[in-house]
């Protein structure tokens, strides 16, 4: 028998509970981005990266690659189908941070 709720349905998430956008947040974060320095990398506004981090809307399938790539990742861990090996910060978000002697030495 048919029974009404009044429930939406839920967001799916990763296997350790994260959703697209908790996890697309992290991992600018991590990236060392801002929502602001992010947006124009893969060629959005901000504001449509703030519907993406806070799961109202996901991104269009065809931004995906361009999303991973910026943050030096694949597809695949992008969407929580594999995982992101531990590693260090990408040298571009490190070098932002150096003196021009300091990037010399590099």
């Amino acid at each position: 028998m048919w029974a009404w709720t009044n429930s939406m349905p839920q967001k799916k998430t990763g296997t350790n509970g994260e959703t697209f956008g908790q996890r697309l947040a992290r991992l600018r974060k991590a990236a060392g981005y801002s929502q602001r320095q992010f947006a124009p990398e893969v060629g959005i506004s901000q504001r449509m990266l703030c519907y993406y981090e806070a799961q109202s809307e996901h991104p269009p399938a065809h931004l995906l690659p361009t999303i991973a790539q910026a943050l030096n990742i694949t597809t695949d861990q992008l969407l929580g189908v594999e995982p992101i090996p531990k590693r260090q910060p990408p040298l571009n978000r490190i070098a932002v941070n150096l003196t021009s002697d300091q990037l010399a030495a590099l």
